[in-house]
């Protein structure tokens, strides 16, 4: 079991490991290859998680059509309390992971968000 700092940082279409004392967050994935009876993991690097946040040196990750970014990287601008919210592209638009409800009424109030999709 992870501790509750580490868990809150788990969203949907993502999973946490833990080497040594240390959490990483990847984007998780699988897909069928030919020849095989099991479809294939894939997963990509995110970044590290510590108490204050994901320290991610990656500005956006891709498998397959599928890409995950921080909104922050896509929405330049933004404040503070939105730089660690994690946006996906599914069927080429944008949309929230499980994020707080309080900060998706500040983002739709912005005109960022719509409908739980991202307005470019």
């Amino acid at each position: 079991m992870y501790p509750e700092w580490v868990l809150k940082h788990k969203k949907p279409g993502t999973t946490v490991k833990q080497i040594g004392k240390n959490y990483y967050l990847y984007f998780a994935t699988s897909h069928r290859e030919s020849g095989k009876k099991y479809p294939v993991s894939s997963q990509t690097y995110i970044g590290k998680i510590t108490e204050q946040g994901v320290i991610s040196e990656r500005v956006s990750i891709s498998v397959g059509d599928t890409e995950a970014a921080l909104l922050s990287n896509l929405i330049p601008d933004l404040s503070e309390e939105f730089s660690k919210i994690i946006a996906l592209k599914i069927k080429k638009e944008w949309v929230l992971t499980k994020t707080e409800q309080k900060l998706v009424k500040k983002l739709e109030k912005k005109g960022i968000v719509k409908d739980g999709k991202i307005v470019f």
